[in-house]
């Protein structure tokens, strides 16, 4: 059965922030990258202590944080165009932000909030992964789907992380952060990038 696939129209009164990924998480990246260039500023001026390796959480929120969040918000719009199929938007596409702020500022909030640290951080990657996975199954733009198993690769990626960190070993994640900053490098590599921000 063929499944047909239905123009990205949306013609509600819903905010143009909130009906593209991009405008959302971008915005989101920017704001957070700045929140934790003063939180690092204020670690290394002496004004706060933290409780963890602060070479494995800057490592960490360059990839699963910054990195990711700028990922998700070109692919949540370019699926869109690529597949004809909404991926998602409005008040869902607002809580991945929000989430993924929440998670930044719960990272230097030190060990007691490790369990929703580790919430907060795993529903973004999971939640974007679906919004992204289901329209280009639906479409059958098999030429894309490569993309979802990168992303697959980095949800496991950072359930390993989560993992290490709860058992405090960290010789792992050291090669691990360095096979996700290639593959960071490479991310693009089977995607279509015309025409994407309209």
């Amino acid at each position: 059965m063929e499944i047909k696939a239905i123009l990205v129209e949306d013609k509600s009164k819903m905010p143009a922030f909130l009906r593209s990924g991009f405008r959302v998480l971008f915005f989101a990246a920017g704001l957070g990258s700045s929140l934790l260039m003063l939180a690092w500023l204020l670690f290394f001026s002496g004004q706060i202590n933290v409780e963890f390796n602060t070479h494995y959480w800057h490592a960490h929120e360059m990839i699963f944080g910054y990195t990711m969040a700028v990922i998700v918000g070109f692919l949540l719009t370019a699926t869109q165009n690529w597949t004809k199929l909404k991926t998602t938007n409005g008040y869902p596409l607002l809580s991945l932000g929000i989430v993924w702020l929440i998670a930044r500022v719960l990272l230097v909030m030190g060990n007691d909030y490790v369990f929703y640290q580790l919430i907060a951080d795993l529903y973004f990657l999971v939640f974007s992964l679906l919004f992204i996975t289901t329209p280009i199954i639906k479409a059958k733009n098999w030429q894309n789907l490569p993309i979802v198993f990168k992303l697959l690769i980095f949800t496991i990626a950072d359930i390993l992380f989560w993992y290490f960190r709860l058992h405090r070993k960290w010789t792992i994640p050291r090669y691990l952060h360095c096979l996700l900053y290639c593959s960071c490098a490479y991310f693009d590599d089977d995607t279509q990038t015309d025409s994407i921000f309209y």
